[in-house]
């Protein structure tokens, strides 16, 4: 029987929040990418905890009668329509005041250091790869030296 240690567990749950992070973090760019400043607009709620899709709660119908009329129904769901479409304006003209210009320089920014960042990336595998060479060379040669150190004790305590 296979058992899973404390630590083993952690470790599965710590690469699997990685994977799911990174997994989310490609989703959420592609998403990006499709639907643009809307995304972003999105993203900004999101990020505040600000609910982008339901009215706030004191603005949600208390409903606690079983037995309700389809005349208050009807005027509750016109209340809502009411509500959804101020809530959709309200959306579309925060997307209206951010400047086209001002996103489109933004968007270049981002590209050109997400490009900066991928550049540093590979430096640093590279410059890591020869680290990592370098060690395996310092220490094939400590192990000669000591294997001559002893050599040496050897013949002096003879």
């Amino acid at each position: 029987m296979f058992t899973f240690t404390i630590m083993d567990q952690t470790n599965r749950y710590f690469q699997k929040k990685r994977i799911l992070n990174q997994e989310f973090s490609d989703y959420h760019s592609s998403f990006v990418k499709k639907f643009g400043i809307f995304a972003i607009v999105y993203t900004y709620y999101k990020q505040r905890q600000i609910s982008v899709f339901m009215p706030s709660s004191n603005e949600m119908i208390e409903s606690n009668d079983t037995n309700v009329s389809p005349q208050s129904e009807k005027e509750g769901l016109a209340k809502d329509v009411a509500r959804w479409s101020n809530r959709c304006n309200e959306l579309i003209e925060q997307c209206n005041k951010v400047d086209a210009k001002e996103f489109a320089r933004l968007q270049a920014e981002n590209g050109k250091l997400w490009g900066q960042l991928k550049k540093r990336q590979e430096e640093h595998s590279a410059e890591l790869a020869t680290s990592q060479e370098n060690l395996t060379k310092l220490e094939e040669e400590n192990g000669r030296v000591a294997e001559e150190k002893r050599q040496l004790l050897g013949t002096i305590n003879r």
